[in-house]
């Protein structure tokens, strides 16, 4: 029902109004924190390859955090026992690259193209009886658009890495 929300309150066209300098770092290792009995549970690491900078960027702090929640839950979530994800921040020019990369299930290449649409559960989620809306990546997609940031990914067999860009 919290995905469902998130829709509502986020709108079409979405556009963040309280903008605000946020620290990219502090937001991941809180997200991270967030996550540690899931991932001690099936027993995954995780490499941090973030520098002591703190990547600022002016946004939403609420917003990119559940863009960050929602990406660190799928990966923990598809991840398999005694896996890695490897999370990675760095400044390109004018922007602050945020990567995230799981040794999970990937993503068949026949759903590559829905993968941010709203309601899209790839075949091998929905195969795997784990729950969920389908509205995770669109939720993240939605929130890096309205911040005019640049998303993506790229996936195969051995895993997926999501990665979004934003403006400093």
């Amino acid at each position: 029902m919290g995905d469902i929300l998130t829709v509502a309150e986020l709108g079409i066209g979405y556009r963040p109004e309280a903008m605000a300098e946020l620290s990219l770092k502090s937001a991941i290792e809180e997200t991270i924190n967030e996550f540690q009995k899931e991932i001690k549970a099936k027993n995954i690491t995780v490499n941090l390859k973030i520098t002591d900078e703190e990547y600022r960027v002016k946004a939403s702090g609420v917003n990119i955090k559940r863009a960050l929640i929602n990406l660190v839950d799928n990966a923990v979530t598809y991840t398999k026992p005694g896996g890695k994800i490897d999370i990675e921040l760095e400044r390109r020019g004018n922007e602050v690259l945020f990567s995230i990369k799981d040794t999970g299930i990937g993503i068949p290449v026949e759903d590559h193209s829905f993968i941010f649409n709203e309601f899209f559960r790839a075949r091998n989620a929905v195969e795997m009886k784990n729950v969920g809306t389908g509205l995770g990546l669109f939720i993240v997609k939605t929130v890096i658009d309205g911040h005019g940031g640049k998303i993506g990914f790229e996936s195969s067999e051995a895993g997926s890495r999501f990665w979004f860009a934003l403006s400093n």
